[in-house]
């Protein structure tokens, strides 16, 4: 089993009833906390009902939540060390940078789809 199917199985202990994997990607995560910026690595996953960040560094597991009615504008922007994902949330903006995953297209069009939907 590979990094991210372990984290995917991770995330999934704190899925909702009904929660479902629609796409994922992994790369670096990069997010403000205690206004600081942070950036761990692990999978981003788009749910039928919010996106979910699960990374694990020793023994911690980080999981955030993004709620898809938070979510302004999605951008996705192709770098040379792969692709990134912006995205402007009510709360706080995020990045989820050096995504290598061939799925990162239709993960932003499923971002793109739910945005600003409530469940």
């Amino acid at each position: 089993m590979d990094k991210a199917a372990k984290l995917l199985e991770l995330a999934k202990d704190n899925f909702e009833e009904g929660e479902e994997v629609l796409s994922y990607v992994d790369g670096a995560f990069q997010a403000t906390v205690k206004n600081r910026n942070t950036m761990r690595t692990g999978v981003l996953i788009a749910t039928n009902k919010k996106l979910r960040f699960c990374g694990k560094r020793l023994f911690f597991i980080y999981d955030d939540v993004i709620e898809y009615s938070d979510i302004y504008k999605v951008e996705l922007t192709k770098e040379k060390f792969g692709d990134t994902i912006f995205i402007d949330g009510k709360k706080q903006s995020y990045f989820m940078r050096f995504i290598i995953s061939k799925e990162v297209s239709n993960f932003f069009n499923i971002i793109k789809e739910y945005k600003g939907k409530r469940f």
